[in-house]
């Protein structure tokens, strides 16, 4: 019999993650718990699944989510941008804007990708990094490949979001904890905890009649999310090529 196959959720999107682990639900239940072996682990993660929908609901009802999302892109596309001018300008013919171009790269290393960073450890990255290309050491240099504007517009964006940030925070005092990332945290080990307890009886051949019925449905959504983040990676990978070529 075809055990539960790996699935790493740390790329899903949170309405995707929730949807997923609602799905689990459903199906553990149509299947009963007892069939499944998970009788003690799953109503601490049904608790916990009740608890991530509050967290999304929260998120989603505030009305600077959506702009707060946006800001964030626009930034981390003019990172892209300043990032990509470099590379291409470090196989420029002019000695001066080769050298230069070297310089930012190597300041850009030390920064790091912040694009990867939560919202408010990236605001604090561009902060510092920019405060560094506007500083007397890497100004000059930056001017002279034609950056000056492009890292005073993300100054601008970094700043708006953090004022959007803020009043983001301020509308939600008092709500519903909405931090859906430490949920996803608590929930995460009680799915790994059903899945093996549910692939061990496979393992040891007890597995009762419908864990196969199960575990082929589970696979198949499996397949569908882990297609979708290939897709989507593919996609971004694709669009950050295009434009190191542009």
């Amino acid at each position: 019999m075809e055990q539960i196959i790996d699935f790493s959720r740390g790329r899903l999107r949170n309405n995707e993650h929730y949807q997923f682990m609602s799905d689990l639900s459903k199906m553990i239940t149509a299947t009963t718990p007892e069939t499944l072996g998970v009788v003690n682990q799953f109503p601490a993660f049904t608790e916990v699944l009740s608890k991530e929908a509050i967290a999304i609901g929260v998120e989603d009802g505030s009305s600077l989510s959506k702009k707060m999302s946006l800001l964030d892109i626009r930034r981390d596309n003019t990172w892209s941008a300043i990032n990509f001018r470099i590379k291409s300008t470090l196989t420029s013919p002019i000695d001066e804007e080769a050298e230069s171009a070297a310089l930012l790269e190597r300041l850009m290393n030390q920064h790091g990708n912040v694009r990867e960073l939560p919202y408010n450890e990236e605001t604090a990255a561009v902060q510092s990094l920019v405060k560094d290309l506007q500083g007397e050491t890497y100004a000059p240099h930056v001017a002279q490949i034609g950056l000056t504007s492009w890292v005073e517009a993300l100054k601008s964006q970094n700043e708006e979001f953090a004022t959007t940030f803020n009043l983001r925070n301020s509308e939600m005092a008092g709500r519903p904890n909405g931090n859906v990332k430490s949920v996803r945290q608590e929930l995460d080990p009680l799915y790994d905890e059903i899945v093996d307890r549910i692939n061990a009886a496979i393992t040891l051949e007890i597995a009762a009649d419908g864990v196969k019925t199960f575990v082929n449905e589970l696979n198949e959504k499996i397949r569908y999310y882990q297609n979708t983040l290939a897709i989507r990676s593919g996609r971004s990978q694709k669009d950050e090529a295009e434009a190191e070529e542009a």
